[in-house]
């Protein structure tokens, strides 16, 4: 990729192969959005690198490398290679300003009238800098790199590759973020990155967990409810007979679903109550306080504070479903503050929430 031996196009038939793959073995269909794919890993995408976008990264990557080299001569001669490509095509001796000009891909002005006679290094990274949108700027001959409202200077040449490829993953992710039926879900799950820690490890995960995670965390899945543009199409739930099957009413409001909803609470209860049992100590599992009728799942004590908190599932309807949930929770067990507060202790109250499809607190 740093030589150009072979054209973006060929690595554009690469990625067109492997992302058919890779979609088959998240169990995607075609119409998934491949911003889930090539998102940013940390906010919940899969963060698989792009080869066709790769290949600009690495030529840009590779001519900022040499014009800003620690070796003095070696970048000396990049330089003095670039100012002779660039006098080749314009027949002048070039400029800060003219050298930034056909770094960054300008074709106005003298770049519009004339053509390169060859291809190198310089003219390769000048095509590439044009599809990213990568601007150069050079002040006494040094170079900095300027991208969206990134700039990059030479004290930050061992970043480059990093930094452009952290802005562009991110950007996909906001992109999908912003979809109004394939984002809501991907919204909550960008909060941590442990709601995508199966992703890499595939910890406490199924199969059967794996088929069906990917494509309900972009409301993917085949629902009578899910078509809503079929004319004629029976949108009634199949199991319980509801006007609308939606992943929301399969996922927590289906009754016959009842008893997993149950099992699936208690296996969140138990995860907690198996980890904060080494740190501090469990005063109470789903029993009442002080005579309220309030059972909050966990009452644990670390030192001098005292956790009272109590798990809810909601569905990641967006960010706001997730606030409105713990406020709910907050607002309810708010009476049981003052029958624990005494002298010796300073309370809290956190709610546990977590997501159908990974968890936040």
């Amino acid at each position: 990729m740093r030589t150009a031996q072979f054209p973006k196009g060929d690595w554009g038939k690469v990625d067109k192969t492997i992302l058919k793959e890779v979609k088959d073995t998240l169990n995607l269909p075609n119409e998934a959005s491949n911003d889930y794919i090539y998102g940013h890993r940390k906010l919940g995408c899969c963060g698989l690198p792009i080869a066709a976008e790769d290949s600009d990264l690495y030529l840009v990557d590779t001519a900022f490398k040499l014009l800003s080299s620690r070796d003095e001569i070696c970048a000396q001669v990049a330089l003095a290679s670039l100012v002779s490509t660039v006098q080749r095509r314009l027949g002048v001796a070039p400029n800060d300003q003219t050298l930034s000009n056909f770094l960054s891909g300008d074709i106005d002005g003298p770049f519009g009238t004339t053509t390169n006679k060859f291809s190198n290094t310089w003219t390769v990274a000048r095509v590439a800098s044009r599809r990213l949108g990568v601007q150069w700027i050079f002040e006494n001959s040094v170079p900095t790199l300027v991208f969206q409202d990134l700039t990059l200077k030479v004290s930050n040449r061992r970043k480059i590759l990093f930094a452009l490829r952290d802005r562009l993953r991110t950007a996909r992710t906001s992109n999908l973020l912003r979809k109004k039926n394939q984002g809501k879900a991907m919204e909550v799950s960008s909060l941590a990155p442990a709601s995508s820690h199966f992703l890499t490890d595939g910890a406490f995960t199924r199969f059967a967990d794996w088929r069906f995670v990917h494509r309900a965390r972009l409301n993917l899945v085949p629902l009578n409810g899910a078509r809503p543009w079929l004319k004629d199409n029976d949108q009634r739930c199949r199991r319980c007979g509801f006007r609308q099957e939606t992943l929301s009413h399969v996922l927590n409001h289906c009754s016959r679903y009842s008893h997993a909803w149950q099992l699936r609470h208690n296996a969140i209860v138990d995860r907690l109550v198996a980890a904060l049992g080494r740190r501090g100590e469990i005063i109470s599992c789903n029993q009442t306080i002080g005579g309220s009728d309030l059972r909050p799942d966990i009452v644990f004590q670390k030192g001098k504070d005292i956790f009272i908190i109590d798990v809810t599932c909601p569905f990641e309807n967006r960010k706001s479903a997730f606030s409105q949930a713990r406020a709910n929770k907050i607002a309810k067990y708010d009476p049981l503050l003052p029958v624990a507060r005494d002298d010796s202790a300073h309370r809290a109250h956190p709610c546990w929430s977590t997501g159908l499809m990974g968890p936040r607190k």
